[in-house]
This record gives structure tokens, sequence and C-alpha cells, in this order.
């Protein structure tokens, strides 16, 4: 039990783990380590499910094991034996539930996974300049600045609440995005993204420009959303609005799968990934797509740059753009 690996996962990752295994246990009375593990396999909704859950149920064996080993320990030489009996029984729950892993391993249960839905297949029906008017309808409201700033880096709402440090020069805009997803091997702890101001530049990057710049100049100022949650009701209410037809809602998603498609028809693929805040050259596979960037006023980054070099999992796509636009 010593050798189980421990997790490197983030502690908010890891609390979303515990979070996940006591709401599988309530939900399917799981006591038994049986039970326990057919909540686990239970899923039909997709292989990701099924291995995130796995991931939880080893975070929560090595974490009780930590606990209860050194507590039976204690326990029995207090002479509390029925207090060490059941916590004995407890580590025979976790040693049955990791015998249930090692027995099932290169296994999943999921022969036919429900198919999974896209964000990035949501784009599909909307107008080439739907960003553009849905500015407009943020005119007047407090989110108009977060609204440019998502659209034109297609950051993650939790990185726009911890705030985007941005700059202005009279010919250009920089905007310092600090990640949100971060681990020791994945992520990038900052990124930048530099676009150069001119007549063709896209009018979500002429306005952001123009509202900084007039204001504050060459001051280096960092916008906060006051919440990554009203923020995100703020698009989906714009979205209905403008088109109530639509089944798929509108999310602060849709800005950063529209924002990879236009960087994926202006920038090489390791830029790509770079200006999405990845380190693996393959994550940016699963957003965005060339062929849906907008057909004018896109987004092309004079130049973008990050904390770490992207690593190379993949072959790198024929004919892709290696040169920067500005």
């Amino acid at each position: 039990m010593k050798l189980l690996p421990t997790s490197s996962a983030s502690l908010a990752t890891l609390t979303g783990y515990d979070r996940e295994i006591q709401r599988l246990a309530e939900r399917y009375n799981a006591r038994l380590a049986s039970q326990l593990w057919e909540s686990i396999t239970t899923t039909t909704r997709s292989k990701r499910t099924y291995h995130r859950r796995l991931a939880a149920l080893r975070h929560h064996i090595k974490s009780s094991l930590d606990r209860l080993i050194p507590l039976q320990d204690a326990q029995q030489k207090l002479g509390n034996t029925i207090e060490w009996l059941s916590t004995v029984h407890s580590i025979k729950n976790l040693v049955s539930l990791n015998g249930f892993i090692e027995g099932n391993r290169g296994i999943c249960p999921i022969a036919e996974p429900e198919k999974r839905h896209s964000k990035r297949q949501d784009l599909r029906g909307l107008p080439d300049d739907w960003r553009e008017q849905m500015l407009r309808e943020f005119t007047t409201s407090k989110y108009r600045t977060d609204f440019m700033i998502a659209a034109i880096t297609g950051c993650r709402p939790a990185e726009l609440e911890k705030g985007i440090q941005i700059t202005t020069t009279a010919a250009s805009i920089t905007l310092r995005i600090e990640g949100a997803k971060v681990k020791e091997q994945q992520g990038q702890p900052w990124r930048e993204i530099r676009y150069s101001i001119s007549e063709n530049s896209s009018p979500l990057i002429k306005s952001l420009h123009k509202d900084i710049f007039d204001q504050f100049g060459d001051e280096t100022i960092v916008a906060v959303t006051e919440s990554k949650v009203n923020f995100t009701s703020a698009i989906r209410r714009v979205g209905k609005k403008l088109w109530p037809r639509r089944n798929s809602e509108i999310t602060p998603y849709s800005l950063r799968h529209q924002a990879a498609s236009d960087f994926k028809k202006f920038l090489s693929e390791e830029e790509v990934s770079t200006a999405l805040g990845h380190t693996v050259d393959e994550t940016k596979r699963l957003y965005g797509q060339a062929q849906m960037a907008s057909g004018s006023g896109g987004l092309a980054p004079a130049s973008v740059s990050a904390a770490r070099a992207v690593r190379a999992t993949r072959k790198a796509t024929p004919g892709a753009r290696r040169t920067l636009k500005s």
C-alpha cells in the first residue's frame, strides 16, 4: 500500500475528487468495497468520466490509508479494541477497492460511450460577426471590458477572475494571463498575447485598445471580473437575446473556441498552444477549427509568449502556417 503513487493534481482537483467519491457513496448507498466499485463503473456518459472517477478512487484509497494506518496503530496500543476493529475494517475495504482497480487495469466498462457535446461544434450556424454583435449589446454593460478580453484572448473565466494585465501603446495592446489550469508539468503559469493596432485589426481589438489607451495611456492596468459566474450568466443572456431559437447556449468557452479558430488560421501550431495556455501541442485539437475562423477582422496576434515551452506530441499538420501576421 505504501507504494501507491501520490497524485500530482492540484489542490482544487483533489478536493473535487473527494467530493466525487462522497457523492457516489451517498448516491448509491455504497458502504462496501464492491458497492463503491459498482458506482464507479455505472457511468455510460463517457470514458473520460470513468477515468476521472478512477483517479478520484485512487486518491481516496491513498489519502484514506495515510490517515487510517497510523490511527489503527495508535488505537491498538491504547487497547481501544472496538475502535481498532472498525478502523481495520475500513482499511480492509480500501485494500479490496485497490484489488478491483488492479484486477481491471486497462479495462474500460464503457464500450459505446455517449457522444460528447462539443462547444466547438456549437459555433456552427452563428453569423461571422457574432462576437461583434454581442459587443454592441454589451455597450453599457459593466461586463463590456470582460467580454472584449475574453473574446480576443480566449482566456478561461477563472483566469479572468484572477485578473488580466493589460499594457497599451499607441500602436499595440498586450494582454498577460495568469494560468488557471497549472500543474508541475502541465499548463502555462503565464502567457502573453500582443496585437498590433491597424485599420485591419478586429473591431474587438480596436475597441478594447481605445477604451484602455484613452483612459490610461501607456500605463499597465489589471482588469478583473467581479465574478466568473455572473460574467458567464451575462454572456448567456445576451446570446439568448440575439439568437433565441438556438438550442445551444453561448458561454465564455464559445469565445475561447472562436479565438482558437482564429489562432489556427494565423499562427503556427506551437503558437496556438501557447496562446491557449497549453504546454502540450496535442491539447489544442480540442479547441476551435481553422475553417471556423472569422472571414474578416479575425484575431491575428503579432506575437505570443509563455512561461514554458510547448512539447510536441504529434506530427505537424501539413500546410500549417509558421509565420505571424500583424
